[in-house]
């Protein structure tokens, strides 16, 4: 595969690059390294499809890719996760990931690393570069900042350090994490350690109008391991407005359905792309109801092997998630 079509592949269905320029040279080395990093806190939905497509794109793309499970991170964020769960909603995650289909990838427990001394060194070195605005900008949109905390200061501070110890080319996340890694470029050259290039993809709008998918939001999400019926039940309540923006069912055909299936039969019509989808249910050639009923049963098919995976290792959500 040459650069240009390994660059295709890891840009397609991005939000945002920076810079594309740099990703160009990055390509031209033998062995690319990049890492996506996600903070063990609620239970795993559909949302976290983008990223397990987008990292497998990665992968065939030709990057030694590194996906790290950042608990520590989980209990730094106001402890969404408390400490003495750390070690089991980490080990739920990976579970989790390897079951919706991701391979290929070295898993890391930021946990192993975020002791070493090196580590520990870069993150004061950096605190002295930072100011205390500026760490609160970074972490407004991923932590929650009603009261904040020190810790939530800590927080992109450390995932800035996570870029340089894990060694990556490429720091790939959702546009949730832009601030975070805008100050990781910002300020990791004024210790003389490298900013690595950034893909963001977007976030999943949740089934509810007006929220992103979150898992503090059950209704606005279908969990990986949820029931058919429970998948269907929850299309059917969900939002499906008559435009495209800010429309969930349509987010799904695009980031999830369509870098899955070649052909999308919905009636009577079939769309070899998002593009020919999208168009035809605005010209409202399409209902809503069907657009949703297709969707449900192309994510039961899709979420089998989790459901399969979590119905004979129910013990490990029920560690992770005790109440």
């Amino acid at each position: 595969m040459n650069i240009e079509k390994r660059f295709d592949l890891i840009t397609r269905n991005t939000a945002e690059i920076i810079t594309r320029e740099e990703l160009k040279e990055v390509l031209k080395k033998k062995e690319p390294v990049a890492y996506w990093g996600t903070a063990p806190t609620g239970q795993m939905h559909t949302g976290y499809l983008i990223p397990v497509q987008k990292m497998l794109d990665f992968v065939e793309a030709g990057f030694k890719f590194k996906t790290l499970i950042a608990d520590v991170h989980a209990y730094l964020d106001d402890m969404k996760t408390p400490w003495e769960l750390m070690q089991a909603r980490a080990e739920y995650y990976k579970q989790c990931l390897m079951s919706l289909g991701l391979k290929g990838v070295e898993f890391i427990f930021d946990s192993d690393f975020k002791y070493d001394k090196d580590y520990i060194e870069n993150i004061y070195r950096l605190s002295a570069v930072v100011t205390q605005t500026r760490a609160l900008r970074a972490a407004s949109e991923v932590c929650r900042l009603k009261i904040p905390k020190v810790s939530e200061l800590i927080y992109p501070i450390a995932q800035s350090i996570d870029c340089w110890k894990l060694g990556v080319d490429v720091a790939y996340s959702g546009l949730d994490q832009r601030h975070i890694y805008a100050m990781t470029r910002e300020t990791l050259p004024k210790l003389g350690l490298k900013a690595p290039v950034l893909v963001m993809t977007p976030m999943l709008s949740g089934l509810v109008k007006g929220v992103k998918a979150s898992a503090s939001i059950p209704e606005s999400n279908i969990l990986i391991y949820d029931e058919p019926d429970a998948i269907r039940r929850k299309m059917m309540k969900a939002w499906c407005p008559p435009e495209a923006e800010g429309n969930p069912i349509l987010e799904h055909f695009k980031f999830i359905i369509f870098p899955r299936f070649k052909i999308i039969e919905i009636g009577d019509e079939k769309f070899g792309n998002y593009e020919e989808l999208e168009k035809s249910y605005l010209n409202k050639k399409i209902h809503p109801e069907d657009l949703k009923k297709d969707l449900a049963e192309r994510l039961i098919e899709i979420l089998k092997p989790s459901r399969e995976f979590f119905s004979k290792n129910k013990d490990l959500i029920k560690k992770a998630y005790p109440s």
